[in-house]
């Protein structure tokens, strides 16, 4: 299970030079766990780049509508960013010190 910001989820569903990675990272069966801010912060993101050009027309609400497919489907997990999350993914790994 890992933790993956707006960043990381928004590399699923649009263009981005390495989408790929991310998507097979994803097939491989890892869960992926995101926060309640990630929708809102998705939804900017499309628009924005649909206004730039790097999408379509019409794509951003395609966009939106199949991440909250996938959201409603669990087949990513949102968690409200409680300090439960906090707690859980807020890992530094051992440098020795």
């Amino acid at each position: 299970m890992s933790y993956w910001d707006t960043s990381c989820i928004i590399k699923l569903y649009t263009p981005e030079p390495d989408s790929l990675l991310f998507r097979e990272f994803l097939e491989k069966g890892d869960t992926c766990v995101t926060c309640d801010l990630t929708p809102l912060e998705f939804r900017a993101t499309v628009r924005r780049k649909e206004s730039e050009g790097v999408l379509a027309s019409g794509e951003a609400l395609k966009v939106q509508t199949a991440l909250e497919a996938d959201l409603a489907d669990e087949a990513i997990l949102m968690k409200t960013c409680d300090s439960a999350v906090k707690d859980r993914f807020t890992v530094f790994p051992d440098d020795g010190h």
